[in-house]
C-alpha cells in the first residue's frame, strides 16, 4: 500500500488503515528471514480456552494485529508480523534502544478513536531478571513473574523520546476477574474493546478466556 489516496465510494476499511499505519510508523526496511525470529513465528498461537480467575489477563482491541519487537545478535531491532511472519526493522524515528539478543516483547497494534496508532505491550519473552531478595523464585513460567520483568524493561527501552511514548504503551495485567472492567466500558482505553486475552506459561501461546456454563449437577434418587 504505497499511500492512501482511493476513490470515495470505496474507502479502506480499519484493518487496511491499520495496516498502512502498522507499515508507516513502526516498520522500515523489509528484512530476510532468520531462523531465530522464524522459530517465535512459528510459536505464536492464540486460541480460546475456558476462563481460569487466576489468569494474568488484559484487554484486546476490537481492530488489532499481533506484532513481535525482537532484538537481534546484528544488533538491530527487528518487529514480526505474527499471522504472516513478514520481519522488518524498526523504524528509526522511534528511537528504542537495542534490544538484548533474543528478547522479544508481545503486542497488540490498533487505532485509538482519535486516530491516534499505538502498540500494546503486554507480555515479553526472555526478560532480563529483576532485582530480587536473594532465594527469591524466578521463573520464565510464572506469569506474574515476567509481568513484573515486562514493568522494567518497557521505560527502559520503549520511552526514549515522544514519538516512542506516544506509540508504545504498557498495558495493564492483572487478575481476570479485575480485566473484566474493560468489558463494560467502566474503563476508557481510547478504543473499542474486542475482548480479553490471558497469558500462559509460554509467552507466545496466549488465551482467548471464555466462560463456560456446565448445568447444575441432577441428583437422582434410587431406590
Amino acid at each position: 500500500m504505497a499511500d492512501m489516496e482511493r476513490d470515495e465510494d470505496t474507502p479502506y476499511t480499519e484493518n487496511q488503515i491499520l495496516t498502512f499505519h502498522l507499515r508507516t510508523v513502526l516498520c522500515g526496511a523489509g528484512c530476510l528471514p532468520m531462523r531465530e525470529t522464524d522459530d517465535m513465528v512459528d510459536k505464536f498461537d492464540c486460541r480460546e480456552t475456558p476462563a481460569d480467575n487466576c489468569a494474568m489477563t488484559t484487554w484486546i482491541p476490537t481492530e488489532h494485529i499481533f506484532v513481535m519487537v525482537v532484538g537481534t545478535e546484528h544488533g538491530e531491532n527487528k518487529v514480526i508480523i505474527c499471522h504472516t511472519g513478514d520481519a522488518f526493522t524498526l523504524s528509526n524515528t522511534l528511537q528504542v534502544h537495542t534490544l538484548p539478543t533474543d528478547v522479544a516483547v508481545m503486542c497488540t497494534c490498533t487505532m485509538d478513536t482519535n486516530g491516534a496508532f499505538r502498540v500494546l505491550i503486554y507480555d515479553g519473552y526472555n526478560l532480563p531478571a529483576v532485582q530480587h531478595q536473594p532465594g527469591d523464585p524466578q521463573s520464565d513460567d510464572d506469569t506474574q513473574e515476567r509481568y513484573a520483568r515486562l514493568r522494567a524493561f518497557v521505560p527502559r527501552f520503549f520511552q526514549s523520546c515522544k514519538a516512542a511514548r506516544q506509540t508504545f504503551h504498557l498495558q495493564w495485567v492483572g487478575f481476570l476477574p479485575g480485566a473484566t472492567r474493560f468489558l463494560d466500558g467502566g474503563i476508557d482505553v481510547g478504543h473499542p474493546v474486542g475482548g480479553l486475552i490471558s497469558l500462559t506459561a509460554d509467552p507466545f501461546k496466549p488465551t482467548r478466556p471464555v466462560y463456560i456454563n456446565t448445568p447444575s449437577p441432577v441428583l437422582e434418587q434410587f431406590n
